[in-house]
């Protein structure tokens, strides 16, 4: 359920980017709060919240022709767009890193409104993703071969 108070229109989708974890309490550095909200800005997983009425939908484009007596005449159709859906509401969706603006809503959540073709894929809820985890080596490098 959106509570936000952002209703997206269009193709545009709402998403919760999943938020930044603050390091361990013992640990010496504490990031700012405005470093984590920027780097949340940059977080590429986070959860779909809510889809504009044309998101996923197909885009029928038309060129017309006028002539001189004002007829219209159809000179091209083209179909782009998806054929189904691709992400629901609720889904965990990988998107474009540092697409769409963010938002405060009401609620006092953090969230990102974007369109519906910067969603790059789905995601496991067991996924964590984050520029500090690749620089430091932990999660998101664990398993990789290198050889």
């Amino acid at each position: 359920m959106n509570k936000s108070g952002i209703t997206p229109v269009a193709n545009r989708v709402l998403i919760k980017p999943d938020p930044i974890r603050e390091e361990e309490e013992d640990s010496l550095i504490h990031l700012p709060k405005s470093v984590v909200q920027r780097a949340e800005q940059g977080q590429s997983t986070g959860v779909l919240v809510d889809t504009g009425p044309d998101a996923f939908c197909h885009v029928v484009e038309r060129k017309y022709a006028v002539h001189s007596n004002g007829e219209r005449q159809l000179i091209e159709e083209s179909v782009r767009g998806y054929l189904e859906p691709f992400a629901a509401i609720g889904d965990r969706i990988a998107f474009a890193k540092w697409s769409g603006r963010p938002f405060v809503g009401e609620d006092g959540e953090r969230y990102l409104l974007t369109n519906d073709d910067d969603i790059t894929g789905l995601v496991s809820d067991t996924l964590h993703l984050s520029d500090l985890d690749t620089r430091q080596g932990t999660k998101a490098n664990e398993g990789l071969s290198h050889g």
